[in-house]
């Protein structure tokens, strides 16, 4: 089994009992996440997945446990789901190959089928632990109702993407990962 690799894994499994450490293993590991690290993303994303690799902020840290848990298995879903329809599930939506109504639509789509897996998932793993849901219902981060801010958001990418002729996934996804991290 495929180990969670990061110096802030010490402190990972700090806040949780092994068993619990063990089925969030499993659940990356069946996901067939190439990469799996914790990061200080600032204050701009609390994670950030590619086909290549899934990065959770260390900012998780501070928040009570379901919080944390579900920022970190949301972004292990889309692992899933790059898993399941592959690299380029996003490529249209960046690329302006669909209209930017389609695109946002998409993009809250892919959203909230990661949000449902992973709050699924985050209940799973607590009654199996039998640890107590203390935070209920989990608010979605997202929230995956603020059409605009995704519209502006996907907008945004698109024009850099022209700009720069990015054509790849590859291209695209190194260009949003260094927006998160110089920012």
């Amino acid at each position: 089994m495929r180990k969670l690799k990061s110096k802030s894994t010490d402190f990972f499994i700090l806040t949780m009992n092994r068993e619990m450490y063990h089925e969030i293993e499993k659940f990356i590991d069946a996901s067939c996440c190439v990469k799996f690290s914790f990061l200080d993303l600032g204050k701009r994303a609390a994670g950030f997945s590619t086909p290549n690799e899934c990065v959770v902020s260390t900012s998780i840290f501070q928040l009570p446990l379901e919080y944390m848990l579900y920022i970190l298995l949301h972004e292990v879903s889309h692992q899933y789901q790059y898993k399941k329809y592959g690299k380029n599930l996003c490529l249209d939506i960046y690329k302006s190959e669909i209209s930017l109504d389609e695109a946002v639509s998409k993009l809250l789509h892919i959203e909230s089928v990661a949000d449902r897996l992973a709050l699924a998932k985050m209940k799973f793993i607590l009654k199996t632990c039998n640890v107590p849901l203390q935070i209920d219902p989990i608010p979605r981060y997202l929230g995956n109702t603020n059409y605009e801010y995704f519209k502006k958001y996907i907008s945004d990418i698109r024009e850099n993407v022209n700009l720069l002729n990015l054509e790849t996934i590859e291209e695209i996804n190194a260009y949003i990962y260094a927006s998160i991290i110089d920012n």
